[in-house]
């Protein structure tokens, strides 16, 4: 998905169960897909968060994301929660 980068978060505290929750979440907006239209989504863009653990090998990655600057990001969701799998500058293709 390409999507720009509209913020980073560092994340650092610990759950309700007392886990620790270390890394840094990105904050994104993107242009609304066909399937979320066909679902009745009237806007534009649709803002995600993804999440990249401290302990990952792209969290020095994101944290060097420009933000106003458009990626083609990879991502999975797990429960809630979003993970980056991998990360390019959209403007050199795919």
């Amino acid at each position: 998905m390409v999507a720009q980068v509209i913020g980073r978060r560092d994340l650092d505290f610990l759950d309700e169960g007392g886990k620790p929750v270390k890394g840094l979440q990105l904050h994104l907006i993107r242009p609304v897909a066909l399937r979320e239209r066909d679902n009745g989504y009237e806007g534009e863009y649709m803002y995600e968060k993804l999440f990249v653990p401290r302990n990952s090998s792209l969290y020095g990655v994101g944290k060097g994301l420009t933000v106003g600057k458009d990626y083609l990001f990879d991502y999975e969701v797990v429960g809630k929660k979003a993970y980056l799998n991998s990360v390019q500058d959209a403007s050199k293709g795919a």
